[in-house]
């Protein structure tokens, strides 16, 4: 005689044991293609991270997107901007001026 509120495979036909065992297995598979599938938990949140990283770096983009239209502004209208960028980059003077150039010393 079996004790009731015990469930046990031993008394079941072979039928209803291969469907048990095939509804756990369904089941954990399942359950290991939700945590660990390409779409699943995990995905998630290493996904949620990177998109975090992205927004970061998105907005340093934007900041200096912002940075070089100002200075493309400037340039297109700021004669002593537009001075300053040619004796700085390009290395000209004005005529009339001397340039002193110092070379460090090797040592």
């Amino acid at each position: 005689m079996r004790k009731a509120g015990r469930s046990s495979t031993k008394g079941q036909s072979p039928k209803a044991r291969l469907f048990f065992w095939m509804c756990a297995g369904v089941i954990v598979l399942l359950l290991g293609t939700a945590l660990l599938g390409r779409d699943g938990y995990l995905a998630v949140i290493v996904n949620k991270e990177r998109v975090s990283e992205l927004q970061k770096e998105n907005a340093e983009i934007e900041a200096k997107n912002k940075e070089l239209r100002a200075e493309s502004r400037s340039l297109r209208s700021d004669e002593r901007a537009i001075e300053k960028i040619a004796r700085e980059d390009l290395g000209l003077v004005k005529k009339g001026e001397v340039v002193y150039e110092f070379i460090p010393s090797k040592k």
